[in-house]
């Protein structure tokens, strides 16, 4: 077989493993996805074009034996891409420049023309990246593990979010091949973390799952009213789908309040009054019941505390301190602004906690960040370290760049800021440079097993690098 009928079979090979996976998802582009993206075009015109291309490029496609030179053909026909606006002409391109970067055993190229071709095409993004990804495994070079690592990890994090269990399970299997045969236990601990997250939140799904199809059968049944409306309520922290059903419910105490509070009014004492009788209820039972009821009254206080005055304010201020004191692990949110820092190092003009840059509140997207951490960074880079509390699972918010006080507009940063987040030391989310005022990245980070967490910023321009994550707390 000639070599040129063999680069036609792997193309059709590649492109139909490809094509056969189209889909819809809203997620399906790893860098954004264009308002409309195209359908994959035929095999046959594919064929066709591919032996045009062939021959436009025959010099390169000759030169191509080394991972070098494949390299430098995948990254010249990726640059094409963008000279085109007919479909075919870009999907062969990109296909073509796909296989030559994991024949080369690049993981950036690589993913480079994945993002390029989830953006312009209706496939799916993460079943072509971890098709990508496990052809990189054999072909990467070892100082190509580590990108790939990465990329396997976030692969895993963002399937696993999503439900997606098959992709989850192959990326992980990628990450934890690369952890034991670089013998890195750093990477195998967050592989194994993401890994207990997955059963985690499966059981929770299955919990949930038996839950729902017992409120079908019998929809209002009293005692499978109570049993669901307690879960919801009480550990799934969903009031709204709780509250109903404990309304039906065999408990009369449980479907009183239910009902009480479907019908309150929103006058600061009718407000009170029903959360005074949360309390009472709340007061009465034990552990995690006990906590989760303290927490319900305190929102309730907490929402008309504004418009209380006297005694009563006090009252409810100490009541909504003892149930936070009492707050359930589960469902609970820490700001990392209410945690002590083990270490802030490399910060040029001071560390602020409170969304505030040399004791200016600033803003970001038009508002303010109460409780955004804002350290200025150093061209060294800086990093604000913190210990994990007890059953925290995700590490959530935004990094961005803020506006000062009184700074003019459209004033930006000299300087691009990246952002990065290590968990355990290692690192599991970074942002793309950042180089405009009111430029954001959101992150959404798992910490199973997670003891330490480093919020890192780099830019080469501290004078101008006004840097900030935007109200990061752990969700447990």
């Amino acid at each position: 077989m000639g070599t040129q009928s063999h680069i036609v079979l792997m193309f059709l090979f590649f492109a139909g493993s490809m094509g056969h996976r189209c889909g819809t998802r809203a997620d399906d582009a790893i860098g954004g996805v264009s308002a409309k993206r195209l359908d994959v075009p035929g095999e046959a015109v594919s064929r066709q074009t591919l032996e045009e291309i062939k021959e436009i490029f025959r010099v390169d496609y000759a030169a191509a034996t080394s991972p070098q030179t494949r390299l430098a053909l995948a990254r010249r026909l990726l640059a094409e891409c963008g000279k085109t606006s007919t479909a075919v002409e870009r999907w062969v391109l990109v296909s073509e420049s796909m296989r030559l970067a994991s024949d080369a055993g690049d993981v950036e190229a690589t993913l480079d023309a994945i993002r390029h071709c989830t953006s312009v095409f209706k496939v799916d993004a993460d079943e072509m990246t971890v098709d990508g990804l496990a052809k990189l495994a054999v072909k990467s070079p070892a100082s190509g593990y580590d990108a790939l690592a990465r990329a396997s990890l976030e692969l895993a994090r963002r399937a696993t979010d999503a439900g997606e269990s098959q992709v989850g399970t192959r990326s992980l299997a990628i990450a934890s091949a690369i952890a034991r045969k670089t013998k890195n236990r750093v990477l195998m601990a967050e592989v194994t973390r993401i890994q207990q997250g997955a059963r985690d939140e499966e059981r929770e799904a299955k919990a949930l799952a038996a839950i729902e199809a017992k409120v079908r059968t019998a929809p209002n049944d009293p005692e499978i009213c109570l049993e669901a409306g307690r879960f919801f309520c009480f550990k799934a922290d969903d009031w709204k789908r709780g509250l109903p059903l404990l309304a039906k419910g065999s408990d009369v105490d449980l479907a009183r309040l239910a009902v009480a509070e479907a019908n309150v009014s929103r006058s600061g004492e009718a407000v009170i009054a029903l959360a005074d009788a949360w309390w009472n209820w709340a007061d009465k039972e034990r552990g995690a019941i006990k906590a989760v009821g303290l927490a319900h009254a305190a929102e309730l206080y907490a929402a008309v505390m504004a418009n209380t005055q006297g005694l009563d304010r006090t009252r409810i201020e100490k009541r909504i301190q003892e149930a936070q004191s009492q707050a359930p692990i589960r469902g609970r949110r820490t700001h990392l602004a209410d945690l002590k820092e083990e270490s802030a190092t490399g910060v040029a003009f001071g560390f602020s906690k409170d969304g505030t840059f040399r004791g200016k509140p600033f803003t970001c997207c038009g508002q303010a960040w109460p409780k955004a951490l804002q350290a200025t960074t150093s061209p060294a880079g800086t990093a604000i370290r913190y210990a994990v509390p007890a059953g925290g699972k995700r590490l959530v918010g935004k990094a961005g760049v803020f506006c000062p006080a009184g700074a003019g507009p459209g004033q930006n940063p000299e300087e691009p800021i990246a952002f990065e987040i290590l968990v355990n030391g290692q690192s599991v989310w970074k942002s793309q440079p950042l180089s405009k005022t009111n430029d954001t990245a959101e992150f959404d980070v798992h910490l199973h097993g997670a003891t330490t967490i480093e919020l890192r910023t780099v830019s080469k321009s501290p004078g101008s690098a006004w840097s900030a994550w935007l109200n990061p707390e752990i969700v447990h």
